[in-house]
């Protein structure tokens, strides 16, 4: 995204990836948008964070990803920050899911000036399922079941007092 301060009109700084061809979303029952960031630098001071995908008739759904609990997963791993989105979230101003011409992912409310930094973005995608809540055997926090939680759990099985 590169630096960039929020201080005067527009008060957003985004990065957007135009498609060549308009995109699907829905296709293979789509349900969540993931991305990573890396806000690089502990001064930053950042506000807040939004996805806008357009479809191809130019219909805009910026919706605002300030409510983190409710409807999106966020993940560390390494300095950088896995979010994932519900779909659901861009039912809004009549975009066609079906045809997404641009998406857009930024920090600011395009009102009040606010935020100051440097940002990556990296590796959006469309799935067809992700995980909004850790499951409850997800040892290591990383919203999947699988053999690390197994070895976390034989490691610590007589320790933690899970054997009855």
């Amino acid at each position: 995204m590169g630096h960039r301060e929020n201080t005067d009109a527009p008060y957003f700084a985004e990065a957007a990836y135009t498609y060549d061809i308009p995109q699907d979303w829905t296709a293979k029952e789509a349900k969540a948008l993931e991305f990573w960031l890396n806000d690089g630098d502990d001064s930053n001071s950042i506000n807040e964070l939004y996805v806008a995908p357009e479809d191809a008739d130019g219909d805009l759904c910026r919706s605002s990803l300030s409510d983190w609990d409710n409807w999106l997963a966020l993940y560390e791993h390494e300095n950088w920050w896995g979010v994932n989105v519900s779909l659901q979230q861009f039912n809004c101003n009549d975009v066609n899911l079906t045809g997404i011409a641009k998406v857009s992912v930024g920090f600011g409310d395009a009102v009040s000036p606010g935020g100051a930094g440097t940002v990556v973005f990296d590796d959006i995608r469309v799935y067809p399922s992700r995980a909004f809540e850790s499951p409850p055997a997800d040892f290591d926090g990383d919203y999947a079941v699988d053999f690390r939680d197994f070895a976390y759990f034989a490691d610590a099985w007589l320790d933690n007092g899970w054997w009855p």
